[in-house]
């Protein structure tokens, strides 16, 4: 039976099932890249909050060493 052969109501099913399927698995690829986006900031702010840190530190080392 080709396509054309078919009842108008199992080709409703058929485009109903494999466009849920589509928004289903494109909101499953969107959260992932959401996800992954917020990973990659929290781990950006970390590395300018460690960059910030190390370089308050190196500040009073070299202030110590003139003291001295």
């Amino acid at each position: 039976m080709s396509w054309g052969e078919k009842p108008a109501g199992i080709k409703i099913l058929w485009i109903w099932t494999i466009g849920t399927a589509v928004v289903l698995f494109g909101n499953s690829v969107r959260t992932r890249l959401k996800d992954m986006e917020r990973i990659m900031n929290a781990e950006h702010r970390g590395d300018a909050a460690a960059d910030s840190t190390v370089a308050i530190a190196d500040d009073s080392d070299s202030n110590n060493e003139v003291e001295s």
